[in-house]
This record gives structure tokens, C-alpha cells and sequence, in this order.
């Protein structure tokens, strides 16, 4: 675990995002006010950090994710203060491209049909496009 690299002159380190710990409400829940009471205490404080010193889940609240205690639970927390987080959406219409020109690339530098460099000087060149192609970067 480690922050993300950046693309030339761009500081790092690179922009990351927590994951999908997403909560929703089901629209025909019978007991709406239930959940919601749920989701307000599993984004509570309290609920982070027993989820990050029982699970080593990644916090959502900041206090608890740069916490002394809890960044010294294990090497992936003390990473997390070290990242710059993105909320998704992305702040870029550009997001589906960049995504596309490094999971494409990444992959088949796994699967053997192209070498690393190949596949990362191609993920460079794809990022570069997509970032230029409109408005906005990360």
C-alpha cells in the first residue's frame, strides 16, 4: 500500500479515493428513519474508529483517519494520511477517459501482452489526451 504515483508536474502525492463505503437507504425500506439512524452512526466517529482498529477499514471521517492511534495500527492506515482524497464523482469529465487510458494499459501489462513500459508509456500517452481533450483535471 502506498499513495499513488502523479503524472509529470504534477505534485504528489497522487489523487486516491477510499473505496465504496457507501451506505444507502432502500427506497421501499419500511423503516427509513431505522436506516437512517444506522447510516448517521456508522458515519459517526465513534463507529470509524472501531471500524478501523477492529477491520482496518479505512476511515471516513478525517479526525479518525490522521488519529495517532489509528495510524499506528498498521503500514495501509499510516499510508492514508499520506493520500489525497478524491470524492466520486470526479471533479473532471475527463474521469471515464483517464480511468480507461490506466485500467486498459495496467491490464495488459498483467496479462502479458505488453510489456510494462509499453504499457505505461501507452497509459501516459492516453492520460495526456484525456486530460487535454476538455475542461478541467483532477
Amino acid at each position: 500500500m502506498a499513495p499513488l504515483p502523479t503524472f509529470q508536474g504534477q505534485s504528489y502525492p497522487g489523487y486516491s479515493n477510499i473505496g465504496g463505503w457507501n451506505l444507502y437507504i432502500n427506497p421501499h425500506s419500511k423503516n427509513v428513519a431505522a436506516d437512517l439512524t444506522f447510516i448517521k452512526f456508522m458515519a459517526s466517529t465513534q463507529a470509524q474508529t472501531d471500524l478501523a482498529k477492529v477491520a482496518s477499514s479505512i476511515p471516513t471521517v478525517e479526525s479518525v483517519r490522521t488519529a495517532p492511534e489509528i495510524v499506528a495500527q498498521s503500514p495501509v492506515l499510516a499510508t492514508v494520511p499520506k493520500t489525497k482524497l478524491v470524492p466520486r464523482p470526479a471533479g473532471t469529465p475527463n474521469y471515464p477517459q483517464l480511468s480507461t487510458a490506466i485500467y486498459q494499459n495496467v491490464n495488459a501489462a498483467l496479462a502479458g501482452s505488453t510489456s510494462p513500459s509499453s504499457a505505461m508509456s501507452a497509459a501516459q500517452s492516453a492520460a495526456n489526451t484525456a486530460l487535454s481533450s476538455g475542461a478541467g483535471g483532477l
